[in-house]
């Protein structure tokens, strides 16, 4: 069957609100068909059933829309199932489901994981508890879906956890193992006589490793195991208890080293965003120093042409100044060489008083325009000047403005840096962590097999203890009526002996004790060598006793 496609959105717009309306209202709708076929036909409901298999599909839908994106330590993506994982890890009544799917050793992906977790909560009636504890955990949901996803929304989570309470009341029949979950959901029931898979939780007592080992030892033959005769019970029964307490140490080792790597994990994802906001502050200070380098190098070529400009403008307004001063200066010598022409001319006529006039206001218009180009020249010296001093200004300012950036950038690369460093301890610790997990992994398997081997030689030593016993009152009841006989037999000879009185008699008579005597001691040994036998089982008998009050 076709599994829809999942999307992963930040915001939901009012047609995607409805679907999920309306993806709320299917999964109620398969609640209720699911339960009008079993009272219908009074069978549970399997992997046949299309009805489950939209069940699943849709509710599936809704754990992974609207999902924010996460990592794990090495880049794996997570999904609902690291969810499940976090809300429940820590809830002893409800995480059961969480100890099984980890037991299983053939799912590969977090989907796989998170499939045979419901399938696990639809057997054991516990869907719609795990869910309602997954949602009340409000800052884990928040962490793990946008805020218009249904697992936010109260109105919409309380009618499906509602109709998810209704599953209480059907009965499933699912099977355990033969599926690839990790592919798709089930879409057909396959029956497994035999199989070695089960729906029960690990024991507190029993590792991961183990169980997966176990799956393809249940198979082997108990008559394998090779029981010395001379084994002692007692001996094999503290074994066995010790064996049980290390155990427990181990398991209690493996979950405080679970709880460090889901810690370490947390940790990780922390410092996986503090450098991720790191790298983006990085390359938002890298894009300013470029904006403002950039604006620097124009201004500085603004600068410089203008600089350019300036100087061939000062260049030239030096020039016109010294042709101003050069004219002024001449026009000075032309009117010392008047004077002069008129002190000459004293003597002769003057000149009239209209030439002098004309003369005098020619001279006093062209100091006029000499001394206005001599100021417009001076004004735009001043103007140039106050740009220059601007542009200095300018400059500096971008010039601090690059220092700090620079200087920004320098701390944020040595927080980096920093953190990086710190992320590459997490991962060593991590790593280690996973290793001493391994290591406990493999002695638990030790153990539990260790385990098994004794528990199998106890069951078969009460077995042959019973065997022994059940000879043992044969041949004691057997023994008994022999005794008996033979003592009636021995007192009906004892008569016919005095009765007889004769030689004959007494000899045969005689004859016939002997052999009744050495039958007799026969026996004496065959029940002498059965209590020795007891004795080297049972030294003290507490067993045997035990067996023949439990037989009475």
């Amino acid at each position: 069957m076709a599994e829809p496609v999942m999307e992963n959105p930040f915001s939901l717009p009012s047609s995607r609100k409805i679907q999920l309306s309306k993806t709320v209202q299917d999964i109620q709708d398969c609640v209720c068909e699911m339960a009008g076929d079993v009272r219908e036909s009074g069978i549970p409901i399997n992997e046949d059933s299309q009805t489950l298999q939209r069940f699943c599909i849709k509710l599936e839908y809704l754990l992974q829309v609207a999902q924010k994106t996460r990592t794990g330590v090495f880049g794996g993506k997570k999904d609902y199932w690291n969810y499940f994982c976090e809300c429940l890890s820590s809830n002893k009544s409800l995480n059961d489901g969480v100890r099984f799917v980890k037991s299983i050793s053939e799912l590969r992906t977090s989907l796989g994981r998170g499939r045979a977790f419901i399938r696990f909560s639809l057997m054991h009636h516990r869907l719609a508890d795990s869910i309602q504890q997954c949602v009340s955990c409000g800052k884990v949901t928040s962490d793990w879906y946008h805020p218009k996803s249904v697992w936010l929304n109260h109105a919409l989570s309380s009618t499906l956890i509602s109709a998810l309470y209704d599953l209480n009341d059907i009965q499933f029949d699912l099977s355990p193992g033969g599926y690839d979950l990790d592919a798709a959901w089930p879409t057909f029931a396959r029956k497994t006589f035999g199989s070695s898979y089960s729906w029960a939780p690990p024991s507190r007592s029993t590792s991961i490793s183990s169980l997966a080992s176990l799956v393809t030892q249940d198979s082997q033959p108990l008559t394998s195991l090779r029981i010395p005769e001379e084994a002692d019970p007692h001996q094999l029964q503290n074994n066995l208890c010790e064996t049980q307490s290390k155990c427990d140490k181990f398991e209690q080792l493996f979950d405080s080293s679970e709880n460090e790597k889901l810690a370490l994990e947390h940790d990780m994802d922390v410092l996986k965003k503090r450098v991720e906001q790191l790298d983006k502050e990085l390359e938002d200070a890298q894009m300013k120093i470029k904006i403002y380098t950039e604006e620097n190098a124009q201004l500085s070529t603004q600068l410089k042409s203008k600089q350019e400009l300036w100087t061939e403008k000062e260049a030239l307004l030096q020039c016109r100044i010294q042709n101003a001063e050069k004219t002024i200066s001449e026009m000075r010598d032309m009117n010392k060489k008047a004077i002069a022409r008129k002190k000459d001319d004293a003597g002769k006529e003057p000149p009239s008083s209209t030439e002098m006039a004309l003369e005098l206001s020619t001279e006093a218009e062209y100091s006029t325009a000499l001394e206005s180009e001599l100021a417009a020249v001076t004004k735009e010296l001043l103007q140039k000047k106050e740009v220059d001093v601007k542009k200095t200004q300018l400059v500096a300012l971008l010039d601090r403005k690059i220092s700090q950036l620079e200087q920004r950038n320098s701390e944020l690369l040595a927080m980096l840096s920093t953190m990086t460093e710190v992320s590459d301890v997490h991962t060593e610790q991590f790593k280690d962590t996973n290793k001493g997990l391994e290591e406990l992994r493999e002695k638990l398997d030790m153990n539990e097999k260790r385990r098994t081997m004794l528990e199998n030689s106890n069951r078969e030593l009460q077995i042959m203890l019973h065997s022994i016993e059940d000879k043992g009152q044969l041949i004691a009841r057997t023994a008994k009526e022999k005794l008996i006989k033979y003592s009636d037999e021995n007192r009906r000879l004892k008569e016919q002996l005095k009765v007889a009185g004769g030689d004959d008699s007494k000899g045969d008579l005689s004859d016939i004790l002997k052999k009744r005597d050495s039958e007799m001691n026969a026996v004496k040994e065959e029940l002498a060598k059965l209590k020795a036998t007891l004795k080297k089982i049972d030294p003290d008998g507490s067993q045997v006793s035990a067996t023949i009050a439990a037989a009475k």
